[in-house]
Parts: C-alpha cells; sequence; structure tokens
C-alpha cells in the first residue's frame, strides 16, 4: 500500500516588519530605574488613574530618554525639543519603555511638566540621594557653579511663585540680549556628577544664592561638614561666614585686590617651594613641557560679624607658570596694538586735520591707552616745534617691572584646618572645579521648543528640571565607564570613527551606541523583536554599564 503523500509545511510569512532606532535606550532606562526617576516623580505628583495610560513619572523618564537620545548635530549640540510623538514612533521607545507613541502627545507632556513643577525641588533632592546612595558616591567635596539658559520664543505669562524668564547676567556675550533662567550644579568630585540642581530666576546674581545652596545641600541631600568648592564669587564674606558657622568648609579664590598684590610681594615668591602636581593633561608631557605650580600660605585672622568671634582662615598663595606667561603675551600683544595706534595717531597730527589742540591729543591717547589697558606703562608728553605739535610717549620700565612682578598668580582661601587638607591637597580639590564648568556646556546655548513648554514658566521650570536630570544620567554613564576600566584610565577602543581609542565620556558612549537597531517582526500573528548587527564596542560599552543583551537577542 502506497503512503499517503504529505502536504508540505506552508512556509512563515512575514506579515510586517519595521526597523527601530534602539540607540542608548537600553542603557538610559537603566540608569533611570537605578535613580528611580519614574518611581519619584510619580511619588511626588500622584494620580487616581493614568492619564492617557502613564503615571507623570514614566511621561519625565520618556523626556529625559528623548534629551539624551535625540540625534546630535555636527556641532554637538542636540536636536530642539520638537516632535516627541514622532522621536517614539521612530525609535523603540514601545519596546524598551512600554509607552506608545501617541500616549506622548503635547497636552499630555504639557500636563506632566505643570504637575512636577510645584515639587521639582525635592524630586531633584531625593533623585540626588538616590544616585549617590545608589552608586557610592563620596558626598564630602562639592563643585558649585552658576550659568544660564537662553531661551528662544514668545512667553504667554509668567508665574512669580516660579522662577521666571528675565535679562540677567550671562558670561556668553552673544547671550546678553536673550531672556533666560539661571541653572546651579553641586558636582560631587567623584567623578563630576551633579547631585544638586537649581533653577533661579534670570536675574538672579552667584553671590546671593551660595547660603541657600548650602542649606539645599544639607536638607535635599541630608549631608554636613562638606567642602563647597566655586569660584570668586563663593567668597563674600557673608558667604564665607555663613559656611563657617554651619561647620561647612569652604574653597575658591579671591578676587584681585591691592592689598593681595603687597602681601604677594612680601612672600616673596622666588624662594616658594615648588608644587607636587601634574594635571591629566600634562601626565604625558615631558617635564619641561608641563605647567608648573608654586605656592605658600598665610593665616587670615578675621572676626565674624555675627557673634564677634575671631576665626582663622587660610589663603593660599599660588603661583602658576602657564598663567604668567599668558598675562605677559597679552601684555606685549596689547603694548604693540596700542603703539600702532598711536602710530597711526602722528599722522593725524602732522596733517592738523584732526588734532589741533594739545587737549585732544591727550584725551586720544589717554583713550587707546585705557582700552588696551596700558595706561600706566606711558606718560605722554606734547610739545611744539615750529609750531607744529608733538607726541612723545615715555615708556615707564619701573612699572612694567612691578607688573610683570604679580604676573601669575592668585590666592585661594579657604577654611579647611591644614591637618585636615594641606596647601597640595586644597590647591588639587580646587583644580577639579574646571569638571563642573565641562558639565555645564552640554547644556548651554539657545534651548529651541515647541511654544506648549513655553506656555507659562511652570513648565520651563519642570523642562529644565528634565534636562538636568538627563544631565545626571549623562555623567553617570561616564563614571561607571571609566571606573570598570581603570587598568587604561577609561580608555576604550573604538570610541571614535576609525576604532580610534579614547577616554569614556558621556557624549561618545551615547555616540557609539546610537547606531543600534530594533528589528520588530510579525510572523504568522507572533510578535519578535530582535536586536540588529552589533559592533565589538556597543557590546562592550553595554556590558560596562550592565545592559543584558539578552532581552532583544
Amino acid at each position: 500500500m502506497s503512503k499517503p503523500s504529505q502536504q508540505p509545511k506552508p512556509k512563515p510569512q512575514i506579515r510586517h516588519e519595521m526597523v527601530k532606532v534602539l540607540g542608548s535606550l537600553e542603557v538610559i532606562r537603566t540608569y533611570c530605574r537605578r535613580l528611580k526617576i519614574a518611581e519619584t516623580v510619580g511619588n511626588l505628583c500622584p494620580m487616581r488613574e493614568a492619564d492617557n495610560g502613564l503615571s507623570h513619572g514614566q511621561v519625565i523618564e520618556a523626556l529625559i530618554a528623548n534629551r539624551l537620545s535625540s540625534p546630535l548635530r555636527t556641532n554637538g549640540v542636540r536636536s530642539p525639543l520638537y516632535e516627541i510623538e514622532e522621536w517614539a514612533r521612530n525609535f523603540a521607545v514601545e519596546e524598551v519603555f512600554g509607552i506608545l507613541p501617541e500616549q506622548l502627545n503635547d497636552d499630555r507632556l504639557g500636563r506632566a511638566l505643570e504637575a512636577l513643577a510645584p515639587v521639582a525641588e525635592p524630586a531633584r533632592g531625593a533623585i540626588g540621594l538616590q544616585a549617590i546612595h545608589e552608586f557610592g558616591l563620596d558626598a564630602t567635596k562639592f563643585h558649585w557653579d552658576l550659568t544660564s539658559c537662553t531661551f528662544a520664543g514668545a512667553y504667554e505669562r509668567q508665574n512669580e511663585q516660579f522662577p521666571t524668564i528675565e535679562y540677567g547676567y550671562s558670561s556668553n556675550k552673544a547671550d546678553q540680549d536673550r531672556k533666560q533662567v539661571r541653572l546651579g550644579a553641586a558636582t560631587v568630585q567623584d567623578g563630576a556628577i551633579p547631585v544638586w540642581h537649581e533653577v533661579l530666576s534670570g536675574h538672579s546674581a552667584d553671590v546671593t544664592t551660595v547660603v541657600d545652596t548650602m542649606h539645599n545641600l544639607q536638607k535635599q541631600l541630608q549631608v554636613s561638614n562638606f567642602l563647597l568648592i566655586g569660584d570668586s564669587k563663593l567668597l563674600s564674606y557673608g558667604n564665607m561666614f555663613a559656611i563657617h558657622r554651619a561647620n561647612n568648609y569652604f574653597l575658591g579664590p579671591l578676587s584681585a585686590r591691592p592689598e593681595l598684590d603687597r602681601e604677594f610681594l612680601a612672600l616673596q615668591p622666588e624662594r616658594w617651594p615648588q608644587l607636587d602636581y601634574v594635571s591629566r593633561r600634562d601626565q604625558q608631557k615631558p617635564p619641561e613641557q608641563r605647567i608648573r605650580y608654586w605656592g605658600t600660605e598665610t593665616e587670615w585672622q578675621l572676626t565674624d560679624p555675627q557673634t564677634g568671634k575671631q576665626v582663622a582662615f587660610r589663603k593660599l598663595f599660588i603661583l602658576s607658570s602657564e598663567e604668567r606667561a599668558a598675562c605677559r603675551k597679552n601684555r606685549k600683544r596689547q603694548l604693540e596694538r596700542a603703539l600702532r595706534d598711536l602710530e597711526k595717531m602722528r599722522s593725524g597730527i602732522r596733517s592738523r586735520r584732526y588734532y589741533t589742540t594739545r587737549e585732544r591729543i591727550l584725551a586720544k591717547v589717554d583713550k587707546v591707552l585705557t582700552q588696551r589697558k596700558v595706561k600706566a606703562f606711558f606718560t605722554p608728553v606734547v610739545y611744539e616745534v615750529d609750531g607744529q605739535l608733538r607726541l612723545q610717549l615715555r615708556r615707564n620700565e619701573r612699572a612694567l617691572r612691578e607688573a610683570e612682578a604679580l604676573d601669575g598668580y592668585y590666592v585661594l582661601a579657604t577654611n579647611l584646618p591644614p591637618e585636615q587638607a594641606d596647601l597640595l591637597q586644597a590647591f588639587t580639590d580646587y583644580k577639579a572645579q574646571s569638571e563642573v564648568e565641562r558639565r555645564f556646556s552640554n547644556v548651554k546655548g539657545p534651548l529651541r521648543v515647541r511654544p506648549l513648554f513655553l506656555k507659562n514658566n511652570d513648565r520651563i521650570l519642570a523642562l529644565v528640571t528634565v534636562i538636568l536630570l538627563a544631565l545626571t544620567v549623562f555623567c553617570l554613564l561616564e563614571r561607571e565607564v571609566r571606573r570598570k576600566l581603570p587598568d587604561t584610565d577609561g580608555k576604550l577602543t573604538g570610541l571614535l570613527p576609525e576604532n580610534r581609542t579614547a577616554r569614556a565620556t558621556g557624549r561618545n558612549i551615547l555616540r557609539r551606541l546610537s547606531t543600534q537597531i530594533l528589528i520588530v517582526s510579525t510572523i504568522d500573528g507572533q510578535l519578535y523583536k530582535e536586536r540588529g548587527p552589533i559592533t565589538d564596542v556597543q557590546k562592550r560599552l553595554l556590558e560596562l554599564l550592565g545592559v543584558s543583551l539578552m532581552e532583544f537577542g
């Protein structure tokens, strides 16, 4: 008997296939969850029932993911905060965060921002405290700084209960005609992680915010007896005494003053010992090419105006070979420019067209020398020869020598006891201040957003809070990779194009991960999610960051 012929099994048929950008979303989700961002915001903004299927915490977490994963432009700036729904549709937001693109419509985003604004401060504090505990951060030394976040667009109304967008001081001249809010950050020295953020009105002055920052660190992060390091605006007398009375410590540069110049010269800097400090940048250079530093210190006796008690602070005098060379190079350039300007002026004197009196000539000379900041180095003399006015400049060599003697020094002030931090340790701590400025470089520049985010300033407060929380995640990624690569000083091959080796940064980590894709397929009604081709450096980064490859195969 012949066997019945077997019918061939139908081949599986792919009904639908979609390619989405996976990028760094898995990593962002992992670190947001470790920081308990969605949970913290959800607890502070309770809801009777989900709004459009989402808690406020989920929306804020999605916005953070958008900031960190949205495409980088060629200048390193993230693209504007536009079309969140479209971003969620193109990226694997549904697969990674469980959020449908249509759930992130404009109205839902606006409601989440308005819910976050009144609790932004405790939310930032709780998340900063969680970062300290979860990642084992050393919270004994904080670097503090303020910067500006400028906005382009119209503002329908401003609620005085929240920071207001106003014109104010900006170190960037290009931003001085733009309205702004001020952003404050305190980063732990351990990895330069910003664990405390502040959003202040645009007109806020740096010096007036220091004491409030100290109190917020104590209250929100539950720390005490810590060192607060900052720039010269940290060190008003009121700030120094307030920090000292609270049993905390300060460290920062004093503003230049004539009495400090006199004290510096009296300390005979040519006899100071060289400090055993080499920056990371200089470690690969031969010794003769490295920046050198010399230092000494004096006691600084002051009377606390509130208590009437005498307190002993310290002045740390530092002399830098780099600063000294820069001062002298700049002075030489300004002297040359001033002399060129005045030589042109002599032509005008000889032609008798513009400068017909001694008063006019001297006024112009004064203007040129003042503008070039070299007035102290010349004495102008106007005299007459055969009815023709002449200009002579007498060079003040003594003033030049005195100026050169002051080149390259600055003074740090601190209330740290010498037994707790000697001169070298205090100087080393201060030199790490540049890290907080580097962190701010990731959020500076005009923030261009859709009008819905500018509807009122409570939304702006919440939006800037989102950006600052994203910065914390960004910095933690960098610290984690560097910490797990101690033998190579945080360097990894493949972080730069052409398989070049580089030290891990938040930027090059996210850039390397940005090309990951997720293939979403429906085969005979069954949903499949599969990671696309992955490079060796992407595998290594995911491993270092504690993200498993198993979720998407």
